[in-house]
């Protein structure tokens, strides 16, 4: 029987290259000298701009159309292996697919002598969203225009990886290193090299490690090659914006068992604990995005790019910090030693549940009586706000209050209570009768010997 397959000249070079991947006999590209004025097929290479364990990337002239390009050539000096192939050309076709203003172009994909390559737009100055970062680093304290700048920045950021999860395409490697910036501070993302492309089997293997850890979701982190979707990417966005509000990473450390580690079970310090003229609006989309339940993430980058968009328009933001119970569990959960030091989660919790149940029993039996008394409701809702704001003080002052005295004594409910009295008296925003108020239920589970 004939062979159908196209000739050689009559295939693309995508083509050509999946063909190169199926066969045995590649293992080693020729031994192409890649220096400065070096040839390269039709490229001239002009100057290395980075290498890496699967090649190197050059800024290069592509000569017969005279068009400065990125260059990244896939070479190894041990050869090539299948799988190394395979993932050059996932990037390929994961860039070719994409057609945004901040996403990188790829322009053409090929080889030179058994030597794959990807030729892609060129981001003049090469400047990375970390270099901005390291910058930023050395100048102490951020203005205030810095936030707006980061909520603009991951607005554009968040609506092209929105674009590329509508062609079917996952980043899963969004990390500061891999967005660049124009001279004029517009985003390009790079590096596909670990997409997923959801119409097409997935190069990942049970077990596999993707990702940068520092960057990385939870579900990434416990090698899960089953339930990671396009959420994964917006963790991993809002991990990258967390960096930005605040200069740190969300979960640092020097080793990836123990950055994994918290990746998995820390939860990350609100922005605000950190750097006070954080906005809190910008922290709780952040620590929305970063939420290690998947299903209470943002749903989309489209709803993590409109939550931003409101708060630059001054508009309420729909995501909400987490309530009092959310709050506690995630401090036990970074602060462990001292939950286990002791009574002091018992304590918390223990006020917080007070408050919380005597605020819905007002609420329950104002509902009972509700066709009947309007009024009544209005002024259910009233103490509902007012125990919601008792529990935040409790909640605040067992944060304030210096943990390590829990090592040798515990925190009691009495110094919770006296510690929420100081920071209700240096609230400003609440009016004299609901302070008073406050003030009451904050009283009531106060100890005291002859109650």
């Amino acid at each position: 029987m004939a062979d159908a397959s196209p000739a050689p000249e009559s295939r693309s070079p995508l083509e050509r290259l999946l063909a190169d991947v199926q066969s045995p006999n590649l293992r080693k590209a020729a031994g192409l000298e890649k220096k400065e004025e070096a040839l390269f097929g039709d490229f001239k290479l002009i100057k290395k701009l980075g290498s890496g364990g699967m090649g190197s990337v050059w800024e290069a002239e592509q000569q017969s159309i005279q068009r400065r390009v990125a260059l990244k050539i896939l070479d190894h000096e041990d050869g090539i292996s299948q799988r190394a192939m395979e993932r050059f050309q996932r990037e390929a076709e994961a860039g070719a697919r994409l057609d945004h203003a901040a996403i990188a172009t790829v322009y053409e994909l090929g080889e030179v002598d058994g030597t794959p390559f990807i030729a892609q737009e060129l981001v003049e100055s090469g400047r990375t969203l970390e270099d901005l970062y390291l910058e930023l680093s050395g100048q102490g304290e951020l203005p205030d225009s810095h936030f707006r700048h980061m909520a603009e920045l991951f607005i554009e950021l968040a609506e092209a990886f929105q674009a590329a999860h509508d062609a079917g395409v996952i980043h899963r490697d969004i990390k500061p290193q891999n967005l660049l910036l124009t001279p004029n501070g517009e985003p390009r993302i790079v590096d596909f090299g670990l997409a997923n492309l959801t119409d097409a089997q997935d190069l990942a293997r049970t077990g596999d490690f993707l990702g940068t850890p520092y960057y990385m979701s939870p579900e990434q982190a416990a090698s899960k090659r089953m339930g990671i979707d396009h959420r994964t990417d917006v963790f991993s966005l809002g991990a990258t914006f967390y960096e930005g509000l605040t200069l740190t990473r969300p979960f640092p450390g020097d080793s990836y068992p123990q950055v994994i580690k918290k990746v998995l079970l820390e939860e990350p310090i609100n922005p605000t604990e950190i750097r006070s003229r954080v906005p809190r609006e910008l922290a709780t989309i952040c620590l929305k995005a970063l939420e290690k339940n998947a299903d209470r993430r943002y749903p989309t980058m489209r709803d993590f790019a409109e939550d931003l968009r409101r708060f630059l328009e001054d508009l309420p933001i729909l995501a909400a910090p987490p309530g009092p119970f959310r709050r506690t569990q995630k401090w036990l959960r970074r602060n462990p030693i001292f939950a286990a030091a002791g009574s002091i989660a018992m304590v918390t919790l223990v006020a917080a549940t007070w408050l919380w149940m005597d605020s819905s029993h007002r609420i329950a039996k104002a509902e009972d009586g509700r066709l009947a008394a309007n009024r009544a409701t209005a002024q259910a809702q009233r103490e509902k706000r007012v125990a919601e704001k008792a529990v935040d003080l409790v909640v605040d002052a067992f944060e304030t209050l210096d943990p390590g005295r829990a090592l040798g004594k515990n925190i009691t409910v009495g110094m919770l209570v006296e510690q929420s009295l100081r920071l209700l008296e240096q609230d400003g925003q609440l009016d004299p009768a609901s302070r008073a108020r406050v003030r009451d239920a904050l009283v009531q589970i106060s100890p005291q010997e002859n109650k």
